[in-house]
This record gives structure tokens, sequence and C-alpha cells, in this order.
């Protein structure tokens, strides 16, 4: 069954409520590809994304394990005020079918693993980037949620303080002056309970990472 933990209700993750005003919209997915899998396009709807972009936005695509941080893809879009059917067509066609050509690109089939996996880095660095900001921001991890890296390693049974600090000393604190921001987790363990389970576990790590 399809895994989405909403962060909002689960931990508490929404720092101030998001409003409906109109303005940008910015829309970022980090992608975790460490280990051979099948397609995980279905977790992220297209339609769902343009709802969120609204009529001003940008949604960029990251992968999480890239040997470098900078490889990464945005798109955006902007429909002017009182656009009517016709010009939203014109507009949003073409983006539409961009996007499905960057979401097979990063959440296609993986059939080489990169290894280990560094979530907290490149999730810190969004967020850092956002500090400050007004604009509703949204931010989408397609992971199980399992750090494994020199910072820390939540398949070693310790205790959960202990590795949430060795994480953050590895980068320094998550900033906690972002407004407007949603945070949502979606996780597919395809009917494994392993994976289900070591999911469930690395979200204890995560809830105290964010609290």
């Amino acid at each position: 069954m399809k895994k989405l933990v909403n962060l909002i209700a689960a931990i508490s993750v929404l720092l101030t409520a998001c409003t409906e005003e109109k303005g940008f919209n910015d829309v970022y997915i980090l992608v975790d590809n460490t280990e051979i899998r099948s397609s995980n396009e279905s977790l992220v709807s297209t339609d769902n994304l343009i709802d969120l972009l609204g009529q001003n936005g940008q949604v960029t695509w990251q992968i999480i394990n890239s040997v470098s941080l900078n490889e990464k893809k945005s798109l955006s879009f902007e429909l002017p005020e009182d656009a009517t059917r016709l010009q939203e067509k014109k507009i949003l066609k073409p983006f539409k079918e961009k996007l499905e050509i960057i979401k097979g690109k990063y959440l296609g089939p993986v059939t080489e693993a990169s290894g280990g996996s560094a979530i907290y880095k490149p999730l810190k660095s969004i967020l850092e980037k956002w500090s400050g900001e007004k604009n509703k921001k949204t931010l989408i991890i397609v992971s199980d949620m399992i750090e494994n890296s020199k910072f820390g390693n939540f398949y070693k049974p310790t205790a959960v303080d202990d590795v949430v600090n060795n994480i953050i000393s590895s980068a320094g604190e998550l900033p906690d002056d972002i407004k407007n921001l949603k945070i949502i987790i979606l996780y597919n363990p395809q009917g494994d309970t392993k994976k289900q389970n070591q999911f469930d576990q690395a979200m204890i790590y995560w809830e105290k990472l964010f609290s």
C-alpha cells in the first residue's frame, strides 16, 4: 500500500499555516535513488503539482544522492490574472509535457543503486535557501528516509539522541524561521514488511530532527 506521511499532522512540520493568497509557490522534490527499484512516478501526481504551484510557481527536482548536489532541474510557469481557458491551455499543456519527462527521469526505474544515503545535508540546504522567504513552500521527499552515511546510520541500533546529535553536528541545526512551509514524505514499501518497519523506525529519528 502506498505510504504517505504528511508531516504537518504527524510531527508538526507546518511552521506557519499555509495561506491561500496568490503569489509565487515554490515546490522542491528530493528523490532518493539509493536502492534498485521500479518506477515511483505514480507517487507524484502531475495534476497535484499543478495545484500546488497555483497561478505562479516553480518546481525543482533533485536527486538526494547525486555525486554533485548541483544536479537538479527546475521548471516554472506563470498564468496571467483572469486567464481564459485557452490561455491556461497554451501555458499548462507544454508545462505538463515537460514535467512528465522530468518525472520519468527522476522517478523512473533505478537499475543501479547509488550506495549510501545522505538525506540531512541536502534537506538542510533547501530549508536554509527558504529561510526568511514569505512565499508558500512545499518540500516533497520521495524516500525511505534512511540516513546511511558517515554522519549517521539508521540501520544500527543506536540511541535516538546519539544518532540525531551526530547528524546535526555534521551540518548544523535546521533553520527555525521558515514560514508557510509544508513537508510531505512519499514512500512505497511495495508490501515489504521489513522495508515498512525500517521506514517507521527512520521516522522516529526524523521526528526528533524536525522537532
